[in-house]
């Protein structure tokens, strides 16, 4: 969670944000891509391998939900901001 307190934004709390939205969306672009690979795996798949797979998935999808909820947060921080200070 993104705490921002009660005084203005510094250029450092700036930056802080820009890196954590950064490695967010590398994470999430990960985290997709994973998805995506076990996806296709899936349709082959049978038996415990098949869910096995799945369980991979819905972890997956359950990360991305996390991650894009988190982003959304990054990118709220600084319009919540009463001040912006350099």
């Amino acid at each position: 969670m993104i705490e921002l307190p009660g005084r203005p934004m510094t250029a450092r709390d700036v930056a802080i944000l820009r890196a954590r939205r950064s490695e967010l969306s590398n994470q999430l672009e990960s985290a997709t891509s994973r998805r995506n690979s076990l996806a296709g795996k899936l349709e082959d798949a049978d038996g415990v391998n098949k869910a096995g797979i799945e369980q991979r998935i819905s972890l997956l999808d359950n990360r991305i939900l996390q991650l894009e909820s988190d982003l959304a947060e990054t990118g709220t921080a600084p319009a919540n901001a009463s001040h912006f200070i350099c």
